[in-house]
């Protein structure tokens, strides 16, 4: 069945979470602190099928560059409507939906920190300072991302590009 990708993220949320009570999914949800382009609330959510005691586990996770999660999201839903019970009594799946729920609402590869999550897996107890960074943080992750802000956050980190 051809679906076509969800258009907001709360859309495509509710969809997930749609499928994954209709297959008998056990979901946990994990709220994020912040809200989403449309206001919504924003999480992570999980969704487990099969035996707790199964010797094989399959993960499935969706969304870590943001923007891509409707693309996985929608693969997510529609294994969830079509395959569920297909696996085999050893085998446990779990569906990790929007692991960067930020960057899939405001439709965005990075989180609300303008990091890439898939691109730094870092060990935090030895990170290098980059003492610029404080200087233009709120024009690469501004507190509203309308047309009004992107034009004048572009037109201020040409201005620092060019210093």
């Amino acid at each position: 069945m051809t679906r076509l990708l969800d258009q907001t993220y709360a859309v495509a949320r509710r969809r997930f979470l749609d499928a994954a009570s209709t297959a008998g999914a056990e979901v946990t949800s994990f709220p994020h602190p912040v809200s989403g382009r449309g206001g919504e609330e924003l999480a992570i959510d999980v969704a487990v099928l099969g035996s707790a005691d199964a010797t094989d586990v399959l993960l499935f996770v969706s969304g870590t560059h943001g923007v891509e999660g409707y693309a996985g999201s929608a693969l997510q839903s529609w294994w969830l409507d079509e395959c569920p019970g297909h696996g085999p009594e050893s085998l446990r799946v779990v569906l990790l939906h929007a692991f960067n729920p930020v960057g899939f609402s405001w439709v965005r590869r990075v989180n609300e920190d303008n990091v890439d999550v898939n691109r730094n897996f870092v060990d935090w107890a030895d990170v290098p300072r980059n003492t610029g960074y404080g200087d233009i943080a709120d024009l690469l992750v501004p507190a509203i991302w309308d047309d009004e802000t992107q034009q004048m956050t572009t037109a201020a980190l040409m201005e620092v590009a060019g210093e």
